[in-house]
């Protein structure tokens, strides 16, 4: 299992990397782009997921959006620029908070967005909140992600949505019982994930109504593919650099996660969803 502290720790320890590779300067973001007609660029690719996301969930100048998880705050400005809605972006670490707030703030939008250290599966927020819960890349590293749902029911307005793009298992295997799985997802601190029928259940166990799954596996593979591209140029780097420093628990081998990801998502382990789900309006729970 990881602590809360560990998934900080991770992304505190590899920000060097994304900054290097994923254009963390210029797009904020840290997560698979999806490609499809017109984009042409990791950069397009990264800012076209949220532009997936905000279509599905049906964003509105007048909604307050919890993004849930929001790394250094590509996605939340990506809502403020583009639809001038207000944002809050919650995240374990304190690093990413500051530095997502610098990034709005050198946007000019940070009378939009707000950012604060949090923990989405007990924010300590009022019920009935949000209009909005945004969930980019961010539920897999909840060890329990039905406390997530749950808390995400229970802070979003009636009527309110929920969005998320993850990864899925294709199999109710633990990872455990698939090292290919387990080596990758070690790497990115997260436990485990869930099957894509099970998160469904876990949806509806939560009051969740109304839920849609759109599958979007091949539009990343694109990303899956530069990343893999990518580790090929970090591991001469982080051999190298390894040998002679005293390198962070997740840095060290941080390169190696680029090949499993790709050869885990070409092997058919895991797959790219985004789901939109409801709170009624009246809720039965």
């Amino acid at each position: 299992m990881f602590s809360n502290r560990d998934i900080a720790d991770y992304y505190d320890q590899t920000e060097v990397h994304y900054r290097r590779f994923w254009k963390l300067n210029e797009e904020f973001s840290i997560h698979y782009g999806i490609w499809e007609k017109g984009v042409r660029n990791l950069g397009q690719a990264l800012r076209h997921t949220s532009e997936v996301l905000a279509v599905h969930a049906g964003i509105k100048p007048s909604d307050f959006v919890l993004d849930a998880g929001c790394g250094v705050g590509g996605p939340a400005i990506y809502l403020a620029s583009e639809y001038r809605c207000h944002v809050l972006g919650i995240t374990l670490s304190s690093k990413q908070a500051q530095a997502a707030g610098e990034y709005a703030s050198r946007k000019n939008l940070g009378h939009l967005t707000k950012f604060e250290v949090a923990d989405y599966k007990r924010t300590g927020y009022e019920p009935d909140r949000f209009d909005v819960i945004w969930a980019l890349e961010s539920t897999g590293t909840a060890t329990d992600k039905q406390a997530f749902l749950n808390e995400a029911y229970r802070i979003l307005k009636p009527g309110g949505r929920l969005v998320l793009a993850d990864y899925f298992k294709t199999t109710d295997l633990p990872s455990e019982k698939q090292p290919l799985l387990k080596s990758w997802l070690s790497l990115w601190a997260i436990h485990d994930l869930e099957t894509l029928n099970r998160f469904e259940t876990l949806l509806v166990i939560s009051g969740f109504t109304d839920v849609a799954v759109h599958d979007y596996t091949n539009e990343i593979i694109p990303t899956a593919r530069r990343m893999w591209l990518y580790s090929l140029f970090g591991a001469i780097g982080s051999v190298g650099y390894n040998m002679f420093h005293n390198t962070t628990r997740f840095a060290k081998h941080h390169y190696r996660s680029g090949f499993l990801q790709y050869k885990t998502l070409k092997k058919g382990l895991w797959e790219y969803k985004v789901i939109l789900a409801k709170k009624p309006v009246i809720s039965t729970k």
